[in-house]
């Protein structure tokens, strides 16, 4: 049995209101996005410094922090879907990979802890878990928002 999948990245844009944050990840990583999640049908992927990596249903989400790239609807095995899936809510509660993106993005440092994530290493993880061709060749943890933005045409 087969499933139909809806896979988007959710960028978030770098605006006036901001963090300090966002705005230094946005002018290192040389992008207009400062953070990225992607969206299974309707269930949000995300890792942040706040929460760490979290899974949510229906997350309510301001529109003018965010832009969306929708994939080709996916066809994908019923079996497969749940192996992924179970994957993916193992990686929920798992801390944000603070070293990781410090070391990856300032110092390009390849480090990768498999206990921790930060958003765009997570983001690339679950497209290549989903066989998503543009990121297949990508290294995770050396990937930023702002990569998959221009892998994507958003920038």
């Amino acid at each position: 049995m087969t499933r139909n999948i809806y896979i988007k990245i959710a960028f978030k844009k770098i605006i006036h209101n901001s963090d300090i944050v966002e705005k230094v990840i946005g002018k290192i990583t040389k992008s207009n996005y400062c953070h990225c999640e992607i969206i299974i049908n309707d269930i949000w992927v995300s890792a942040n410094s706040k929460e760490g990596v979290t899974i949510k249903e229906n997350f309510l989400y301001d529109s003018i922090e965010w832009e969306f790239y929708d994939f080709p609807v996916i066809e994908i095995m019923e079996r497969d879907y749940k192996i992924i899936m179970d994957y993916i809510r193992k990686q929920d509660d798992k801390n944000y990979d603070f070293l990781g993106i410090i070391l990856s993005q300032l110092v390009p440092i390849s480090v990768h802890n498999r206990n921790k994530y930060f958003c765009s290493e997570l983001s690339t993880k679950v497209l290549q878990l989903f066989l998503i061709e543009e990121v297949m060749d990508l290294i995770p943890n050396n990937t930023s928002p702002g990569d998959l933005a221009k892998i994507f045409n958003m920038e």
